[in-house]
C-alpha cells in the first residue's frame, strides 16, 4: 500500500528511516572501533537515545504509514455516487470498457450495470462490482479512491466476506499506465451511475 501514500507521507517515511538506520550503523560500525568499550560508561544515555529513536520510527510509521483518506462516502461534502464531474475527471469510460476488456476483469468479476452479467465459471472468483459504492462505503473511503487503491495495491481497503485477497494481480500499478487506470474508473464510475 506504499503507493497509495502521498509524496509527503513517503518523504516522511523515508527521513524517520533514515535517521534510525544512520543512528544504528553508526552505533554498530564507527563508534566500537573508535572506542572499543562502547557503551561503557555511556550506557544509560546510549539506551535511552535508542529509545527514543525507536519510539520516533514507530511513530513515524504509525504517523506517514497512514494511507490518506479522503472524506468518507455519504460524510457531509463527499457524494456517496460518482457525479458526472469526478467521471469527466477521471478519464474516458470508453476508452476504460476496452481496456477493462483487454485486462479480462470480467473473467473474474461480474458487473452488470456495464452488461458484464454473464457469469463465467470463474466471474465469481472477484467480488461484484455493482457493489463497489457499498464497499468503499464500509472501507470509509471516497469511491474514486476506493477503485484506485484496489486496483493498484490489491486487495482492496475491503475485500467482502467470501472472496479471496490474494487472486487478483498485483502488477496493474506498472502494466497499465495512469490514464489507463483513470479510464478503467471513469468506466466503472460510469456503469455505477448507470445502476
Amino acid at each position: 500500500m506504499v503507493l497509495a501514500l502521498t509524496t509527503g507521507h513517503k518523504i516522511g517515511l523515508v527521513v524517520v528511516g533514515a535517521i534510525f538506520i544512520a543512528y544504528a550503523l553508526v552505533c554498530a560500525l564507527l563508534l566500537p572501533r573508535r572506542y572499543p568499550g562502547f557503551p561503557g560508561r555511556f550506557r544509560t544515555q546510549y539506551f535511552i537515545v535508542t529509545a527514543i529513536l525507536f519510539v520516533a520510527m514507530i511513530g513515524g510509521v504509525i504517523v506517514f504509514g497512514k494511507e490518506q483518506k479522503t472524506a468518507p462516502a455519504g460524510a457531509a461534502g463527499a457524494p456517496a455516487t460518482p457525479s458526472a464531474t469526478s467521471i469527466a475527471l477521471g478519464g474516458d469510460p470508453v476508452a476504460g470498457k476496452a481496456i477493462f476488456i483487454r485486462e479480462t476483469c470480467e473473467t473474474c468479476h461480474v458487473f452488470k450495470a456495464a452488461g458484464f452479467n454473464k457469469p463465467s465459471s470463474t466471474a465469481t472468483l472477484g467480488p461484484p462490482l455493482d457493489n463497489l459504492a457499498a464497499y468503499a462505503k464500509k472501507a470509509h473511503y471516497q469511491l474514486d479512491y476506493f477503485i484506485r487503491a484496489s486496483i493498484l495495491a490489491p486487495p482492496g481497503p475491503y475485500v467482502p466476506p467470501g472472496y479471496p485477497t490474494t487472486l487478483m494481480s498485483t502488477d496493474y500499478g506498472h502494466e497499465m499506465s495512469a490514464l489507463d487506470i483513470n479510464n478503467v474508473i471513469a468506466f466503472l464510475l460510469q456503469g455505477l451511475q448507470k445502476k
